[in-house]
């Protein structure tokens, strides 16, 4: 057995009429196993909640000819034909829901070359001021993910200006991030510059580099207040 005519989709259920695109139903596959069994599949890239349908198309064809006789007058040898003319086929269709229900779909595992790293501290910053900038953790398909600030980590270092400088270790040009839970999931880096110039913000997620890392950051010196005169 088999041959039935299925069509299986899912739809957000968690947003509202007016989120327009996002709510439009994702189509899935329908597979006939020919043994009276089906198996139905979809494939949902945005976490949240969504309503599955299951349902039945049958179609009914209604064929019908219609038969004109024309008869000659030209006697006995006359020959007689006659036409069949095809009526246009009816077709009707019906839609029965088979099966109705709920999902939910869950992001995937925080993707390194997905994540987002923003914030003005990211690409600027001042000799001395307090700089923050967030790590925002997804998947592959861009979905937030929860991540524990500790699978993060942030390295900062200057830029050497010359031969000597570049000699130096590393440590001499690195500067402190401290890495802290922020809004909405993500993960805030917090510095302090100690020296103006050109820094490399490298950004790893349990090892690997994030999308766009290092990201060259460049911190400025501290505006010079003009002198003032003391009236005697």
């Amino acid at each position: 057995s088999g041959g039935d005519r299925f069509v299986f989709s899912i739809r957000r259920s968690d947003l509202p009429v007016a989120a327009g695109e996002q709510r439009r139903p994702i189509r899935g596959e329908v597979l006939d196993h020919e043994d009276g069994t089906y198996s139905a599949s979809a494939s949902a890239t945005i976490g949240g909640k969504y309503a599955v349908m299951l349902v039945l198309v049958k179609t009914r064809k209604d064929g019908r000819c219609k038969r004109n006789g024309d008869g000659g007058s030209d006697g006995p040898a006359a020959a007689k034909t006659v036409a069949t003319t095809a009526v246009a086929e009816a077709e009707e269709t019906t839609v029965e829901p088979v099966f109705s229900g709920a999902m939910v779909a869950t992001a995937q595992p925080t993707d390194a070359s997905s994540c987002l790293v923003c914030g003005t501290g990211l690409r600027r910053s001042v000799v001395l001021s307090p700089t923050t900038f967030l790590i925002q953790p997804r998947d592959a398909h861009a979905n937030i993910t929860s991540e524990a600030v500790e699978s993060f980590s942030v390295v900062m270092l200057r830029v050497p200006t010359d031969a000597a400088d570049a000699a130096a270790p590393a440590e001499a040009r690195a500067v402190s991030v401290t890495l802290s839970a922020g809004r909405e999931g993500c993960t805030q880096a917090s510095y302090m510059a100690l020296v103006p110039g050109e820094h490399l913000i490298t950004v790893r997620l349990r090892g690997v580099e994030v999308a766009g890392s290092p990201f060259t950051c460049i911190v400025e010196a501290q505006a010079q207040s003009p002198p003032q005169l003391l009236a005697r």
